[in-house]
């Protein structure tokens, strides 16, 4: 398993910020691979389309976000 923590640990100064810009990015690129694998795999099994498996979980990713945003608020609010 890779251990993302440590390989995402780059200190900002080196090389300009481009060491960290470019350790980011293949790390977001990484990351996309397996969800657009499990996402795959995850359709094969319902028997969904690719195309209806990938809108799904892109509007579960644009949806979750806004919805813990919303929920945090929400306890905030509560224990004032």
């Amino acid at each position: 398993m890779i251990d993302f923590q440590r390989l995402s640990v780059v200190r900002a100064d080196y090389g300009g910020g481009w060491a960290a810009f470019t350790v980011s990015i293949l790390i977001i690129g990484m990351l996309t691979g397996v969800i657009g694998d499990v996402a795959a795999h995850f359709g094969c099994t319902v028997g969904l389309k690719d195309s209806v498996t990938a809108l799904s979980f892109v509007a579960l990713g644009t949806s979750i976000p806004g919805l813990s945003v919303v929920t945090v608020n929400l306890i905030h609010l509560t224990t004032l």
